[in-house]
């Protein structure tokens, strides 16, 4: 069994416009809500009474890279279905989001390969104002290897081979004056420039199932890891006369993997 360090930072950028007014109804629901929580309504609004749903195409799938130090078999193995279309919820403090991997989008040389797929469905929701918490499970079947050394003559595709990953996400907006829903969800709206520090505990539990004994020595057995990592990151909202916001951050961090 091993276990490793690892060093993660995302960065993320993000740009939007506004030009609606604020309604007098929403208005009077987020001094309520600014009153109850302890924020200057002066620096973001809630749109309580928006239901924002949102479509995407994303190839944020997951490879997988096997090493055998015995005979030096060291492969790449990436998705078949390497894109993906999704469909997400969001209202008020929850947001529910599912996406799937239909066949005219799977890898243009294997689009003929049985029993290939990915499928993914998430649920984010706000403990309170300040604390988030995401959850997401992801699923993929069939995989084809990429430049293997030494070099593969019988076979490059794997489509019995599964992958799945659980994947939690925790964090904590620290200052109250900066809206994380106007930068993810938009089911707010910062009206003055800030920014905040947000540390965030990420953790993940994957399986691999090769089901392959040709290539993959045991190919029957299932192998899994954990991975736990700790991020101190922050993020900035600049507001240019309350309409056109651009949002920068990144998240530096160290990770456990066993």
């Amino acid at each position: 069994m091993k276990k490793a360090l690892l060093i993660i930072c995302i960065v993320v950028i993000g740009m939007s416009a506004h030009s609606q007014e604020i309604r007098e109804y929403d208005l009077e629901m987020q001094a309520k809500h600014a009153e109850r929580k302890g924020y200057d309504p002066t620096y973001r609004v809630n749109y309580f009474e928006n239901i924002i749903i949102r479509t995407e195409l994303t190839s944020d799938i997951a490879s997988v890279r096997f090493f055998n130090g015995s005979n030096g078999l060291d492969i790449e193995l990436r998705p078949i279905a390497d894109y993906q279309l999704g469909i997400s919820f969001d209202y008020k403090w929850i947001g529910l989001g599912i996406s799937f991997a239909p066949r005219f989008l799977y890898n243009d040389d294997y689009t003929n390969a049985s029993d290939v797929g990915a499928v993914s469905a998430s649920i984010n929701f706000f403990y309170s104002d300040r604390w988030r918490q995401e959850l997401r499970y992801e699923s993929v079947n069939g995989f084809f290897t990429v430049n293997p050394t030494p070099v593969l003559s019988d076979e490059n595709i794997f489509g019995d081979m599964k992958s799945q990953r659980f994947i939690g996400r925790t964090f904590f907006i620290a200052n109250q004056n900066f809206s994380y829903r106007a930068f993810y969800a938009f089911t707010e709206r910062q009206l003055k420039s800030a920014g905040s520090l947000i540390p965030k505990i990420s953790y993940a539990y994957s399986t691999f199932d090769p089901n392959n004994t040709s290539v993959f020595p045991g190919g029957s057995s299932r192998l899994a890891t954990f991975d736990l990592i700790a991020q101190v990151g922050y993020m900035y909202t600049f507001v240019l006369n309350k309409k056109w916001y651009t949002t920068l951050g990144a998240h530096p961090g160290l990770g456990w993997n066993n």
